[in-house]
């Protein structure tokens, strides 16, 4: 499922992640170097337990959000702080239910 097609409430546009399909294609506006190489865009698993369980051990919601996104993706922890703000804002979006 792409970003763009996620289910959302009607009125506060607030994405409804119970009726998203997994894995959620998230397309950069920002290319971001990924394994050493320029990406365009990230796939987004669907959380496990023990992934939730690892993103709440951090010290914060951004390093929470950072942890759970290492978790469900391919992206490493230097990798995910180097993303353009709306980038990583507009994922955080996307895991905030989960955390």
């Amino acid at each position: 499922m792409l970003y763009e097609d996620l289910p959302r409430h009607e009125k506060t546009r607030a994405i409804l992640i119970e009726k998203a399909e997994f894995p959620i294609v998230y397309p950069f506006l920002t290319p971001a170097k990924i394994g050493g190489v320029e990406r365009t865009e990230i796939e987004l698993t669907e959380p496990t337990v023990a992934d939730l369980k690892t993103a709440r051990t951090a010290k914060d919601s951004i390093d929470s959000t950072v942890r759970l996104l290492c978790c469900v993706s391919d992206i490493t922890e230097d990798e995910a702080q180097k993303l353009a703000t709306r980038d990583f804002k507009r994922i955080s979006d996307t895991l905030a239910p989960f955390l």
